[in-house]
């Protein structure tokens, strides 16, 4: 693969995977209200996700990810349906103090449900996949492409996506610690509430 092709991926990449979605919508929602270390694992689904999607691309599976539509938009739906769930739990949840939050229990979720919730926000997504298989053919010789090649970019683009998450999830962790201390704990609330079912009926709406 040439240089140059790697730098062109590269920058539409970064562009795709910066501009606020659906994706990135959530990871703020959910560092805002859980922290930024119980939100690591959706984003480790969601990197995940993303290889899955790239490794469709490379190895010509574009064909499978259409025979398996059906299963995509279950996972679609069930994704918008856990975000709506979070949401109604967040938007419900009774008013508390900043002294009360300092003074509750850290809620331990699975980190399991978490990565599966990250997947479900990729693989739900159908253009997803669109961009890959628009974007890759253009730039590099599929047929040719060997297993170090497909590392290569497997680590470009895990190397790019990593620190935007990175950025949304803390940057959002910081804001929510700040609005606690503030005690106006259910206005965050609300607010991520009102994300997460956002981003829900974007994932819902998109085709």
């Amino acid at each position: 693969m040439e240089w140059a092709s790697l730098t062109t991926f590269a920058f539409a990449f970064f562009l795709a995977a910066a501009t606020p979605g659906p994706s990135n919508v959530a990871v703020i929602a959910r560092s805002m209200t859980t922290g930024f270390w119980p939100t690591v694992p959706m984003l480790v689904g969601l990197i995940i996700g993303e290889m899955l999607f790239v490794g469709f691309a490379v190895f010509g599976l574009a064909l499978v990810a259409t025979m398996l539509g059906a299963l995509f938009v279950v996972i679609k739906w069930a994704g918008a349906a856990y975000l709506c769930y979070l949401a109604y739990c967040l938007w419900t949840a009774p008013p508390m103090t900043a002294a009360q939050v300092a003074a509750a229990p850290v809620v331990k979720r699975s980190a399991t449900g978490q990565i599966l919730l990250g997947l479900a926000l990729v693989l739900g997504n159908p253009k997803t996949i669109a961009f890959y298989l628009a974007l890759l053919p253009v730039l590099i010789d599929l047929k040719t492409i060997d297993v170090g090649g497909f590392l290569i970019l497997l680590g470009l683009m895990v190397a790019i996506y990593t620190p935007i998450l990175l950025f949304y999830a803390y940057g959002a962790a910081r804001a929510g610690q700040a609005i606690r201390h503030s005690g106006t704990v259910r206005a965050i609330n609300r607010t991520a509430a009102a994300a997460m079912a956002g981003a829900a009926a974007a994932i819902v709406a998109k085709t």
